[in-house]
């Protein structure tokens, strides 16, 4: 059976376990079933040992309940593998259709080709990052126009928008770097290992900002109201994870709240939003959204 096939499976058992309530075995043999999957009792315990032991997401039984339940205390970074595992369904489904008929590619249409660039050297990046090998490599810088080599201890991969980034610590400088890999030019993972920081955490370091800037900023709450149509849109594209409804009117349209850091990737997506979104809070906020609008209006100017 295909990678992509196991994947599908683990991602029906994850499926089954978190919305069923503590399900019992033969529902989740049920729910493969259901699903197309006629494979043995003992296929499905590989399964649940295949995630504990080459993800880290523990599934565990309980007696009282009668079934199953995913033990985040002692799981690894589950919303991580959902994310993993939407990307694998996405493929399989995609490979599936194009395996039937070759010609759906002539009906599917992808972003710019310039974010597939770099993607080859994934598998060096997570192999370096897991065995804590250092690696050098010269990046692109787009504001300097200017190449530079680097030497980084890498610690981990963020993908946002489409785009790959190595992020990791080079010397004498304090904060981590972020590196786009379809920047990087002539990677080299070398035999020299490093130890890494204990304290470094790279879900820590991105979990309260939207995107990619990193900040030592406080966290805030951000209150926006949105139009009615585009607040449809946002309910179900949320800015960040931890994003609130406050208030719902068909006429009035949606506010909601976030907690993050502000960044420049938080302002760049309301500004996406344009004439769709109010800053409610902060105060400083909603001023330089204005300074922001005031500065464009220039470019329009006869």
């Amino acid at each position: 059976m295909s990678s992509l096939a196991k994947l599908h499976r683990l991602y029906l058992l994850l499926e089954k376990v978190e919305r069923g309530y503590h399900p019992s075995f033969n529902e989740i043999v049920n729910h493969y079933y259901d699903h197309g999957f006629e494979i043995s009792r003992r296929s499905i315990q590989r399964d649940l040992d295949a995630l504990r032991t080459e993800f880290g997401i523990e599934v565990a039984y309980n007696n009282s309940r009668g079934g199953y339940y995913i033990d985040y205390e002692r799981s690894i970074n589950v919303d991580s593998f959902y994310r993993f595992l939407e990307y694998a369904q996405n493929a399989d489904m995609l490979s599936q259709s194009i395996k039937e008929d070759k010609r759906n590619l002539d009906f599917i249409h992808f972003e710019s080709q310039g974010s597939l660039k770099g993607r080859t050297l994934l598998k060096d990046l997570m192999f370096a990052i897991r065995n804590n090998r250092i690696i050098e490599f010269t990046h692109y810088n787009f504001v300097k126009e200017t190449r530079k080599q680097y030497q980084v201890r890498p610690y981990g991969l963020k993908e946002y928008q489409g785009r790959w980034y190595v992020v990791g610590r080079v010397p004498r400088i304090d904060n981590p770097l972020k590196f786009g890999i379809d920047r990087i030019e002539e990677l080299r993972v070398m035999e020299q290992t490093f130890h890494p920081d204990p304290n470094f955490d790279i879900h820590d370091l991105f979990d309260d900002v939207v995107g990619l800037s990193h900040t030592e900023s406080q966290k805030e709450e951000v209150i926006l109201h949105f139009t009615p149509l585009q607040g449809k849109y946002i309910k179900t594209l949320p800015i960040h994870e931890s994003q609130e409804i406050l208030q719902e009117d068909g006429e009035q349209g949606v506010k909601v709240r976030i907690r993050v850091k502000p960044n420049f990737e938080l302002i760049q997506k309301l500004m996406m939003q344009c004439e769709a979104v109010t800053v409610l809070q902060p105060q400083w906020l909603a001023d330089e959204m204005q300074r922001i609008y005031n500065a464009a209006q220039k470019n329009y100017k006869g």
